[in-house]
């Protein structure tokens, strides 16, 4: 039942990753992600479906990010020892942006738990980054070459936006 082209786009686009981001700090089974990068193992294509869709709306947004913004850039810090590192969705000189597609937005006007811990990480990450590198795949000339310095100009405003399939909260 799944179409060649699709098959082949999910493969494509499978993200292979070897560090430590806050998707993974926040996940509801952190041991499996860390088995993940370590141990071989098989995935069905289902379960790389909805993440396919999601990646795919992700670069839909970030090729049309306002240009003042930063958009998809991988940005990373070290705590105790260790490297992580967050990609928030959208970046301005006030505000965080992750966006979130799922079929069930939370119910009231607050965000669901891990996803508020998420960009909450994010923006800790953001405020003190000792790198980072682009997510529009160009080299990553320097902290000058950026419309502004998040290290500097500290966005003061999270933001989780719920992308439903009949609404956006």
């Amino acid at each position: 039942s799944w179409p060649y082209e699709l098959v082949r786009a999910m493969f494509a686009g499978y993200q292979e990753r070897d560090y430590t981001s806050t998707s993974t700090l926040v996940d509801h089974c952190v041991r499996s992600d860390v088995l993940k990068r370590k141990e071989d193992y098989v995935e069905d294509l289902q379960s790389l479906y909805i993440p396919f869709r999601g990646t795919n709306k992700h670069r839909l947004l970030e090729e049309n990010a306002h240009p003042e913004a930063i958009a998809e850039a991988r940005f990373f810090t070290t705590v105790t020892g260790q490297e992580i590192s967050c990609s928030p969705d959208h970046l301005t000189r006030t505000t965080l942006t992750d966006w979130k597609f799922t079929e069930s937005p939370p119910m009231y006007n607050y965000p669901w738990r891990n996803h508020t811990e998420q960009v909450q990480f994010n923006a800790f990450i953001v405020r003190n980054a000792t790198k980072m590198e682009r997510g529009d795949g160009r080299k990553f000339a320097g902290w000058d070459t950026l419309p502004f310095d998040p290290r500097e100009e500290q966005a003061t405003k999270l933001m989780v936006v719920y992308l439903g399939p009949k609404f956006v909260k």
